[in-house]
């Protein structure tokens, strides 16, 4: 009865890890996926050799059964380690794991080789009234070395994941851990095994294998669900963003460059009021180029981790005021009034390098929507703690539904507000980010066909900072 019952769940653990290595060859494209399906393939063998052990009726078919199992049971171990160096990015020496993967290969070699010599197993006795084994066997001088391979494998492993989860960033901590766990329900199998903590005399490794395999499989289906369909996506979201940074130099340089050529062709032509406009517009496209070059640069620094920021206490009116001086003429041109509402002076944490990039795509933004005529007004509102700058426009707003994603990298305007030139949906993600960086923090405020507020806010200097 136990044998049969032994069988039944051999079976269903070898339907389980074909099942793992079909769906890991088919629907993962993980690269770190080789190792693994070689680890599946050598638990399988595992199983199918146990099965046959279970149900052999001669000690040859016994023998055949061993040899089988074995096969797969040398390599799961060192497959493991491989598939956890892979993963982990951390390579063990060459020299070792060519080692350990010959050591493995040894131990095949002594145990398909049993028939000829007594190094691995000193006697093979079959016996028919075994509830499970039929075949026993007595252990060689070499036989416990093939017990402690698998387990130093498994403790590597283990080794190399903990250090993994020292220095791993905190979101790929939790998946870790759980592989960690994996690995530990091996090494108490083969634990049992030496010590003959077992049931009926069976050796319960290839279930614990296949326990481990099922949640190393979940956490790579994770990897290729999650982290490799957010790379997808910012692959995708990147070639759109090239179309539309082409789409934004294009359309700047093609004006300065018609009309540089107008001056240069005809300047003498030209009345002062022809030639200020053509300079005028010239020098509006330049900010433009100015601006695009700069989101450019900032948003490569924050998506390689090289934003620094250097946080000092500014004045928040001379701020504001140096604000007005750079703008003022810009939105004239376009036919839309600045107006600053200053509260009481303060002084707030910013970092003034990078604080002119917040109004700069703030500004740039309000513009493009606000039609000749309307007007952006910055108010300072002082709190017990900080300092809140609004930028609100009198353009054409944002839909409800869109203003949480706004501050999202690539989230285009042309999604809420209607299709825009220079629109290449990295402003207001610069925007969040810059503002996280100083220590302060951005919101939105919209109302189709109203126009849009945005609100800044700035850590506030207090008395015990200046002590500080």
């Amino acid at each position: 009865m136990a044998n049969s019952i032994m069988i039944v769940i051999f079976s269903f653990a070898a339907v389980i890890s074909a099942a793992v290595m079909f769906f890991t060859l088919t629907r993962l494209k993980s690269a770190k996926r080789e190792y693994f399906v070689l680890f599946a393939l050598s638990v399988f063998i595992y199983e199918i050799g146990s099965i046959l052990d279970m149900t052999a009726r001669t000690t040859e078919g016994g023998i055949i059964a061993t040899k089988i199992m074995y096969l797969g049971s040398a390599f799961a171990g060192p497959l493991f380690l491989m598939f956890a160096q892979k993963y982990s990015e951390i390579i063990l020496p060459r020299i070792v794991n060519s080692f350990i993967m010959l050591t493995a290969g040894a131990i095949v070699l002594l145990v398909w080789t049993c028939d000829y010599h007594t190094l691995y197993y000193s006697t093979m006795i079959y016996n028919n009234t075994a509830p499970i084994h039929h075949l026993a066997i007595t252990g060689g001088p070499l036989y416990m070395f093939g017990m402690i391979h698998p387990v130093f494998c498994i403790f590597t492993s283990t080794a190399i994941l903990i250090w993994k989860l020292r220095i791993a960033e905190p979101q790929k901590r939790k998946r870790l851990i759980i592989f960690i766990a994996c690995t530990m329900i091996p090494t108490l199998s083969h634990v049992l095994y030496i010590f003959n903590l077992t049931i009926e005399g069976a050796n319960n490794a290839p279930i614990f294998l296949t326990l481990t395999m099922i949640g190393l499989y979940l956490g790579i289906i994770k990897y290729d669900l999650f982290d490799n369909e957010e790379v997808t996506s910012l692959q995708m979201w990147s070639k759109e963003m090239v179309a539309n940074i082409t789409h934004d130099l294009k359309i700047p340089l093609t004006v300065m460059s018609v009309n540089l050529e107008a001056l240069s062709k005809h300047a003498a032509t030209h009345s002062s009021a022809e030639y200020s406009r053509y300079v005028r517009t010239a020098y509006q496209k330049n900010l433009d180029l100015q601006r695009l070059t700069q989101n450019l640069l900032e948003i490569s620094r924050i998506d390689s981790g090289k934003s620094f920021y250097f946080n000092k206490w500014e004045s928040l009116h001379l701020l504001l005021t140096q604000v007005r001086d750079r703008y003022d003429t810009y939105l004239e041109d376009r036919g839309i009034d600045l107006d600053i509402v200053l509260g009481d002076d303060i002084m707030i944490q910013t970092d003034s390098s990078k604080v002119y990039s917040v109004f700069d795509n703030i500004i740039y933004n309000a513009a493009r929507y606000t039609e000749s005529g309307g007007r952006i007004t910055i108010t300072s509102v002082n709190t017990e703690t900080s300092a809140i700058v609004t930028l609100t426009d009198t353009g054409s707003g944002i839909a409800t539904k869109h203003l949480p994603k706004i501050f999202e990298r690539f989230y285009k305007g042309s999604q809420s507000r209607g299709t825009k030139e220079g629109d290449s949906g990295l402003g207001l993600y610069i925007v969040k980010s810059i503002m996280e960086g100083c220590g302060g923090s951005v919101a939105a405020e919209s109302e189709v066909g109203r126009g849009t507020s945005v609100i800044l806010t700035f850590r506030k200097c207090l008395n015990h900072d200046l002590q500080d």
